[in-house]
């Protein structure tokens, strides 16, 4: 068997790129890890201001992803839909808690929790 030499600069290249396309897919999952937090929220207090900053961030993330599809697209990368899925309902609480704290839980009719 014959492996086929790939020189060192086209490996950094990928690499660079590859590293791009996972910080953009992170950040994807966190505008979607606050959309959804908001929308959990603003079901829980009724809040339009909430609501409003929901939508925002649900189109900032639909924004997101289609640069992310674009620059795989351009890059010749590969785009993985999976990689930017986020856990649904109010379990998503457990995953993000600490991080987005002061986000879902301020909401102007208090303090609400947003487990169970």
């Amino acid at each position: 068997m014959q492996f086929e030499y790939i020189p060192a600069d086209v490996i950094e290249k990928t690499r660079k790129l590859e590293m791009i396309q996972r910080k953009m897919e992170r950040d994807i999952r966190m505008e979607k890890e606050k959309t959804a937090l908001y929308m959990i929220t603003y079901k829980q207090s009724g809040n339009e201001s909430v609501h409003k900053q929901e939508i925002a961030f649900r189109k900032n993330a639909t924004a997101m992803r289609k640069q992310l599809e674009s620059f795989c697209r351009g890059n010749g990368l590969v785009y993985y839909p999976d990689r930017i899925k986020i856990m649904e309902g109010e379990d998503i609480y457990l995953r993000t808690k600490g991080k987005n704290d002061k986000i879902a839980l301020s909401a102007k009719a208090g303090n609400l929790p947003l487990t169970r």
